[in-house]
């Protein structure tokens, strides 16, 4: 696309246009088979539409175009070629999201999520604009073009909202906008405008709606979170109409609070009949110079009704020939909400609400030895694609403390003790003294003896009893000192004897120890012990150690505490029986499981073995990874 401009097509007529609230706008106009300018109507060549104001008798941009089919018509010298139009909005069709796309959530605002859309484009033609809205909803498209999915994004606000595009200039603007809430118009049924057409359409009314989002059986997404636990939602109209229901299902949503937004407002539109009035002519008049989503007020005394309500659509079928006809519809529900719940019932019909996934079913074990200083750890994983997690079931046993070997090599080596740097130690010193022993009794001995003297200088002696009570002799020198010699080894001095032959006779010895006392004495000194510097040394030759193989148990535990992502669940005994931990897993900041890694850590009170096993049921979709 240049932007040139190719032609003025002054000999178009039948030039209409049809402009709908937050739709896709279209066109047409004939141009004479023969004009020579029709080779300018090429197939996505723009089309500048342009409606002349019978009152400002002024031309009113309507819009930009492109062209699509052409109808070629053949009547002899009518001859006419018509051409149909949509607006460039639909541009955005040429470009898609192929495969998954998820974007939103909390702190990503509406504004990001259309950003995130338009840099999709191939040529960037289309820029945002203004947002007038800064909610934070989950959004995912799948193998999706780009208007679809930028037309979605406010489909689930409980507001108002209009899609207004400036083409006057490149890059083409999109705003998404707040309509106006100020009364453009102000009509009465059958009073002001007689050329009015009323239709009243209760073959949608609700009163009591069922939403579901993405899933399906048990694990569609719901609202019972946001709700009270309950599915579905009330209108204040059932006592009118007592209790409609419907069930909406939308597999687009799979957040909470995007579909109960989406429900709230849904239902805000549905619990009245659909009334819509169509101004059609001349009778049109002020109402022609508004805008779709522009407010105007409607009375209609026949149903009681005095209704603030939009334009959903203005349509002219010949801007040159009659421009001052046109038709204006006016009702009280947007086109996309009614529309989405018209064709609920059919979409039932043909089992649109398919299969979106299934559910899983894993299991891990863990089974090792640990203690209070080293916890057991088990980790698990959430797949990124599990749409919901129904349970998470932990069970832990106790076993003895299990060992497998009882003996490892040794290499041997030679170790010197550290050096003893040796030195001189002096007792403490004593101080001497005198101490006296306890005193002795005394007493008398008495002993008796023969002893008969010969000239041999010999004598015999027979023991008499003396003090021993054993025989001996005594050798006995003429004039001389008498030596006694004893073979029984007494030693003793019997005094001097004269020479020659002699004898003794009967006689005893009486020895008297009187009573007495010891004194010892003990002078003053010290004691001092020295100790050269030295070392000792170990050799431990080189050797090995047999491993005795076998299995040898310890003791168990007999407390255990849980921990999940590490908040602590609670204390237990020696066993833990099929504990849901759902509750306990770490969230995000919208109450949502994390998906990724989780952890388990059990902590025994004593050297243990534990058992562990883990049981997750989940319901996953399908996205993600290849195909293998």
């Amino acid at each position: 696309m240049t932007g040139k401009r190719l032609a003025f097509l002054q000999n178009a007529f039948d030039i209409g246009y049809s402009i709908d609230l937050n739709a896709l706008w279209t066109a047409r106009f004939s141009l004479p088979y023969s004009d020579p300018k029709r080779q300018y109507c090429q197939y996505f060549n723009f089309v500048e539409l342009w409606d002349s104001d019978p009152h400002t008798h002024s031309d009113k941009y309507i819009g930009l175009f492109r062209i699509m089919p052409a109808a070629v018509s053949k009547y002899g010298k009518d001859d006419c070629v018509t051409y149909e139009c949509e607006h460039v909005l639909a541009t955005l069709m040429d470009d898609v999201l192929l495969g998954w796309h998820q974007i939103g959530n909390l702190g990503v605002f509406t504004e990001e999520v259309l950003g995130y859309i338009l840099s999709k484009q191939i040529v960037p033609r289309w820029a945002l604009g203004d947002c007038a809205f800064r909610h934070q909803y989950l959004y995912g498209w799948e193998h999706e073009n780009l208007l679809s999915a930028l037309f979605s994004v406010p489909k689930c606000f409980a507001e108002d909202y209009r899609w207004e595009f400036d083409t006057t200039r490149t890059p083409w603007t999109l705003h998404l906008r707040r309509p106006p809430s100020d009364t453009k118009a102000d009509i009465r049924y059958r009073k002001n405008l007689r050329g009015m057409d009323k239709t009243v359409d209760p073959s949608n009314i609700c009163t009591r709606l069922y939403a579901f989002g993405y899933g399906e059986g048990e694990n569609a997404l719901n609202i019972s979170r946001l709700n009270n636990g309950r599915t579905f939602l009330d209108s204040n109209t059932q006592h009118k109409y007592g209790v409609v229901s419907r069930i909406w299902i939308d597999e687009r949503y799979q957040q909470e609070q995007s579909l109960y937004d989406a429900a709230r407002a849904m239902l805000a539109r549905l619990k009245e009949p659909l009334y819509s009035y169509s101004v059609s002519g001349a009778h049109a008049g002020k109402l022609a110079e508004c805008l779709p989503g522009d407010m105007v007020r409607v009375v209609d005394r026949e149903d009681g009704l005095d209704l603030y309500t939009r334009v959903v659509s203005i349509s002219k079928d010949d801007v040159t020939g009659l421009p001052n006809e046109a038709t204006v519809v006016i009702a009280n529900a947007p086109q996309d909400i009614a529309g989405s719940v018209a064709d609920l019932a059919d979409r039932q019909r043909i089992a649109s609400a398919y299969s979106q996934g299934a559910v899983s079913l894993f299991t891990d074990s863990f089974y090792d030895n640990c203690s209070a200083q080293f916890p057991a750890t088990m980790r698990f994983y959430v797949p990124d694609n599990a749409v919901h997690i129904n349970q998470v079931l932990l069970n832990v046993q106790t076993a003895a403390f299990r060992g497998y070997t009882q003996a490892t090599q040794g290499g041997g080596n030679r170790t010197d003790t550290t050096g003893s740097g040796g030195g001189s130690q002096q007792t403490s010193g004593s101080g001497g003294g005198s101490q006296m022993t306890s005193g002795s009794g005394g007493g008398t001995q008495q002993t008796s003896a023969t002893v008969t003297l010969n000239t041999s200088n010999t004598f015999n002696a027979t023991d008499d009893g003396g003090v021993g009570g054993q025989n001996h002799n005594h050798a006995i020198a003429r004039g001389t000192r008498l030596a006694i010699t004893d073979e029984e080894k007494i030693t003793g001095s019997v005094g001097w004897v004269p020479s020659g032959a002699h004898s003794h006779g009967a006689h005893s010895h009486a020895v008297n120890i009187p009573s007495h006392t010891h004194n010892v004495s003990a002078p003053s000194h010290s004691h001092n012990v020295s100790i050269p510097s030295h070392q000792h040394q170990i050799t431990l030759p080189d050797h090995t150690h047999a491993i005795t193989h076998g299995i040898y148990t310890g003791g168990s535990a007999s407390q255990l505490t849980l921990r999940v992502d590490g908040v602590l669940v609670g204390t237990f005994g020696n066993s833990i029986s099929s504990r849901d931990i759902v509750a306990q897993l770490s969230k995000d900041d919208g109450g949502r499981i994390q998906r990724g890694w989780h952890t388990i850590t059990i902590t025994p009170n004593a050297l243990t073995r534990v058992e562990c096993d883990l049981s997750v049921q989940l319901f996953a979709n399908s996205r993600g990874g290849g195909q293998f």
